[in-house]
């Protein structure tokens, strides 16, 4: 199948110029410097907003990323460096971002780690086991649960989980990645239940391959093309754009679901 022409948008245009009602709004991305968090951590600022993001090791990549921004979205932004794979390392995260940012309205759990497909299928240990649910679920459910206790109080917020189709299909390279993954649906689910409540919309959406990051070599590959009804991988800043409207108030009535962008890849399988 030839793959689907398509012209360079903006997520303005993407979203059909929608007022968002982003401006001023207090965000935190987790993992938001590199590839899809900086294609976010982007769209977040060119809407106005404030925006908290954290990085694990990479310092040169962090720097490159703010120096590659305007004055004004270095002006709205705020870079650290925290782990958020471990519970005091997410807990910093938020203690952070609330005396930053006086509170925040968006949280967008992005940081995310996958199996090392160098080893084999089903090839892992204890060390791969730890980094990949500590990155995927144990930090996202500690800064899940903290952000909706935080948002509870100040009159709801906005959630959003990047999760994947990996859960729905079988790639034996992916094995704990696709498990972390489908912990991070379910969880979705249920803090979606339990925001309701408190105003707190709790989405997830669900990226089958993007040319970026970790998906960037196999987005080039025709073999893996063929299993994508558009021909085509997708890009970050459609990721981004799904995430700007499932965190704004254009959604207010979407919570507890998984989105997917996938170009097809779940109706192909």
């Amino acid at each position: 199948m030839p793959a689907a022409r398509v012209k360079s948008i903006s997520l303005g245009a993407a979203l059909l110029r929608m007022d968002l009602k982003l401006k001023q709004k207090r965000v935190v991305v987790t993992g938001g410097t590199k590839a899809i968090g900086g294609a976010i951590v982007r769209g977040f600022l060119d809407e106005g907003a404030h925006v908290f993001t954290n990085f694990k090791s990479d310092d040169e990549a962090a720097k490159e990323f703010e120096s590659n921004l305007s004055q004004e979205h270095q002006a709205n932004l705020r870079v650290v460096q925290v782990d958020t794979s471990t519970r005091v390392g997410a807990l910093e995260l938020i203690d952070l971002a609330r005396r930053t940012l006086g509170g925040f309205d968006v949280l967008v759990n992005n940081a995310g780690r996958k199996d090392d497909a160098s080893k084999g299928m089903f090839t892992f240990d204890d060390i791969d086991f730890d980094k990949i649910f500590g990155t995927n679920l144990r930090g996202f459910l500690y800064l899940t649960r903290q952000a909706i206790h935080m948002m509870s109080r100040t009159g709801g917020g906005r959630i959003v989980n990047i999760s994947s189709v990996a859960p729905r299909t079988a790639n034996p390279n992916e094995l704990l990645y696709a498990c972390s993954k489908a912990g991070v649906e379910a969880a979705t689910r249920t803090f979606a239940l339990h925001g309701a409540q408190y105003g707190i919309g709790v989405n997830a959406i669900a990226p089958a391959l993007i040319a970026s990051g970790m998906g960037l070599g196999r987005a080039l590959e025709p073999e893996t093309l063929k299993g994508i009804p558009l021909g085509r991988a997708g890009r970050e800043e459609e990721v981004a754009a799904l995430v700007l409207f499932l965190a704004s108030e254009v959604s207010a009535f979407i919570t507890g679901t998984v989105v997917p962008i996938d170009g097809g890849r779940l109706i192909a399988r």
